[in-house]
């Protein structure tokens, strides 16, 4: 084969490439007509594998779901069983982002048998494999022009392509958010997938009807996932009309290609949701904007481009557009525009209330124009050295190139990593919740040993205060613990679903809806967040940004709750009757080792309702401290701390938990008692028996000194409960099963100079099942 290096003519846009031009911009330069030959392609699997590898196993260690997800999930049950899409039947609300990823794990789940959760992490693996193999593309893909050689020309054009491909790909593999968002149950890979694949189609369309026609799809799949789609459209098709201008032949055929279907698809779907669901955006749209928050947006961007090196990257990302224009190629121009329309979007309403998550997409193209501005600096610096006769400038040129990229790897995820290292012992969700990371010697010594690191940590810790006292950017160990968390709660539910274990007009209400709604499928639930609420999401906000909390800005009234009917509350599952009855009065048996604890506010619509079904509650068995009628006899005042007697109720009860057993207008009060009476008040004796508990309500300060607590015959102290809540009286409970047989008392304390105690409605409750007509 001949070796002669011959020159092609190109587009006037541009410009011709010679021989010369390749020494110019260095071994990365020039597209190589017919492609790699066989033995290339090995040798190119055989480079990009272990990066790949280390991608996969980076991803698979943090596994994990959002809870978010799950709401999704609920309404793929709710299709799959014939209710529609929906969140509660009969309630038409679009409360998910995500239309297209909610049909596809329907299809999966109704013709495969494999259920959401499942089906959306292997879902989302492949649109992993399909990103992966469109940033190859993108990296394979060579600035417009041609050299043909067989010789040198061709070789380093071939180990240019590689390396930046395996570049790129290090640079995600090594991304603690690109391996996070790699899973979740969300569509957010999904999404990125669509819109790289759609770039690429943009890019290499013009002139080809078919491929725009083909890349209008790609991103109708992504306005299918995610709302955000049109804009990403849009200033694509913006950039192809820039080309037809610079390239002075527009082409209708092109336009149309590219224009018909998305709007066709997409306005298709537009008149669709507003048929069914009667809005013309998703409900989540009018829950979580309330006004523009840019002081938010512009604080998270600043915390992602510390966290993942962006500073670093975005410098040899320019270097790599502007090798790239040289040759008339406008790749990263493409990328800019697109992202940099997303940016301003985001930036406008405030950022996320995920860690980085709207981003994935911009991580692909970022690293691709990084690696190819890391070869053209490192071309450069080669030839300089060169000339200097340091050495050969094929190997300053590797070296450089290895150098810069090991440089940005290691500058891109080294806070990620010690972040992730700060949280990881943090298991629960006290310790997580409302998590603010700070990074510093005590948690991250080694990071401040890091040049340059010191400095910007600082800075990356000023906003990260701002922005996670705002649940902007939340931290992503915050939401695995609590998928953990609810999973451990609400899962063991999953026996009793599709079943109706509750009544049929059963109403519950909470505000983290995800996975318990989808384990509680059969009960309507009430978004507290108005995610999957049209009247919630629609309620004025007027709290001011410097105290808004992202996503979380409106919130249902009470009133409302008893307007729609609420009912019920129910709490976590339980493994035994026993446990179940220790944290609410009524329990519902629904395998022998999943009970549900559950409370009512109506006690006699329990009592109505529930016939038939095998329900055990808590019945009274005595009454102790009813003190609507006066003190009743038998109780002991010592001390002159309850010296004035019963006062009345001051604080109000909370009727969403437990049941009223009494009258509670009067009260056992310390409160205006004056801070140096001190004494108690102990109750009549009652027998201890099995499966008996002793109910009381209790206010005031929550120090050691005031309480209630359990004494036997002796005075010995049993237990010991202070109280919790100085704004009302809350139901506490102490067990009464260990002590059977056994004479007991309570005893209201008050030993604080400056505390004080309040408590009521003392009653022993006995656990019953109720049985047809009982």
């Amino acid at each position: 084969m001949s070796t002669e290096l011959r020159t092609h003519e190109i587009p006037e846009s541009c410009g011709t490439i010679r021989e010369t031009d390749v020494r110019k911009v260095g071994f990365w330069s020039g597209r190589l007509p017919g492609g790699l030959r066989p033995p290339e392609h090995a040798m190119r699997a055989l480079v990009l594998a272990p990066v790949l590898a280390l991608m996969a196993w980076y991803s698979a260690s943090i596994r994990w779901q959002c809870d978010d997800a799950f709401i999704s999930f609920r309404y793929v049950w709710h299709l799959v069983n014939g209710h529609g899409l929906v969140f509660n039947p009969g309630e038409r609300v679009e409360g998910y982002t995500n239309f297209l990823w909610v049909l596809e794990l329907a299809a999966v789940w109704r013709w495969l048998g494999v259920p959401p959760e499942v089906a959306a992490d292997v879902l989302s693996a492949i649109c992993t494999v399909v990103a992966v193999g469109c940033v190859i593309a993108l990296a394979y893909r060579m600035p417009t022009g041609g050299i043909d050689s067989s010789g040198a020309a061709r070789e380093r054009a071939a180990t240019a392509r590689t390396f930046i491909a395996f570049g790129a790909l290090l640079l995600l593999a090594t991304s603690r958010t690109w391996a996070a968002w790699t899973t979740s149950g969300l569509e957010t890979r999904q999404f990125t997938a669509f819109v790289l694949l759609g770039l690429y189609l943009v890019h290499t369309g013009r002139g080809r009807p078919g491929r725009l026609a083909a890349a209008s799809l790609a991103f109708v799949g992504a306005e299918y996932t995610r709302p955000e789609g049109p804009l990403l459209w849009a200033f694509a098709g913006a950039w192809l009309l820039v080309e037809m201008g610079l390239a002075r032949k527009f082409s209708w055929r092109d336009a149309l290609a590219y224009g018909v279907p998305f709007v066709a698809l997409v306005g298709a779907h537009y008149l669709w949701r507003h048929a069914y669901y009667g809005d013309w955006l998703p409900n989540t749209y009018y829950a979580k904007y309330v006004r523009p928050w840019p002081e938010a947006g512009v604080r998270y961007y600043a915390s992602v481009a510390l966290e993942t090196g962006v500073w670093l990257l975005l410098p040899f990302a320019i270097v790599g557009a502007v090798a790239r224009l040289r040759l008339g190629d406008r790749l990263h121009v493409l990328s800019a525009l697109v992202v940099g329309a997303h940016v301003v979007y985001l930036v406008r309403v405030g950022g996320d209330h995920f860690e980085w998550r709207p981003l994935d997409f911009y991580w692909p193209l970022l690293a691709i124009a990084a690696v190819e501005g890391m070869l053209a600096t490192a071309s450069a610096a080669a030839r300089w050295m060169e000339r200097r006769r340091w050495g050969r400038a094929s190997r300053l040129e590797v070296a450089a190139g290895l150098a810069l990229l090991a440089l940005g790897s290691f500058y891109g995820s080294v806070i990620q990593r010690a972040k992730a290292d700060a949280t990881a012992s943090l298991t629960t969700r006290d310790e997580t919740f409302t998590l603010i990371v700070q990074l510093d010697q005590r948690n991250a010594a080694g990071l401040f040993s890091v040049p340059l690191m010191g400095p910007i940590v600082r800075v990356y810790n000023e906003l990260q205060d701002y922005c996670l006292r705002h649940g902007v950017g939340t931290v992503w160990r915050e939401h695995e613990v609590f998928w953990r968390d609810e999973l451990r709660k609400w899962s063991r539910y999953e026996v009793a679903r599709g079943r109706q274990p509750l009544p049929p007009d059963a109403v519950t209400a909470r505000g983290s809806i995800g996975i318990f709604g989808y384990y509680l499928a059969d009960i309507v639930l009430i978004d507290l967040k108005g995610l999957t609420d049209r009247t919630v999401a629609r309620q004025t906000s007027d709290r001011p940004n410097e105290r808004r909390y992202m996503a979380h800005d409106r919130y249902a009234s009470l009133e409302y709750l008893h307007s729609r009917g609420f009912n019920v509350l129910v709490e976590p599952a339980a493994r035994t009757r026993e446990e179940a009855l220790n944290v609410a009065p009524f329990v519902l048996q629904l395998a022998d080792d999943a009970w549900m604890p559950f409370n009512s506010r109506l006690p006699e619509w329990v009592d109505e309702t529930f016939t038939g079904r095998p329900l055990w509650l808590w019945r009274t068995a005595r009454e102790v401290g009813c003190f609507g009628d006066g003190l009743p006899p038998g109780w002991i005042l010592e001390g002159d701390a309850f010296v004035d007697g019963l006062s009345q109720t001051a604080l109000p009860t909370r009727t969403l938990l437990w049941p009223e057993r009494c009258a509670m207008t009067r009260v056992l009060s310390t409160r205006d008692g004056g801070a140096a009476r001190k004494g108690s008040a102990r109750s009549p004796r009652f027998e201890a028996r099995a499966d008996t508990i002793l109910e009381l309500r209790l206010g005031g300060t929550h120090v050691d000194q005031v309480g209630a607590r359990l004494v036997d015959v002796s005075g010995a102290i049993l237990s010991t409960i202070m109280p919790i809540d100085e704004s009302s009286l809350f139901p506490e409970h102490f067990d009464l099963s260990p002590f059977a047989g056994r004479e007991l008392s309570l005893e209201i304390f008050d030993d604080s100079a400056d505390g004080w105690v309040m408590a009521t409605a003392i009653v022993v409750l006995q656990a019953r099942r109720i049985a047809d007509g009982d």
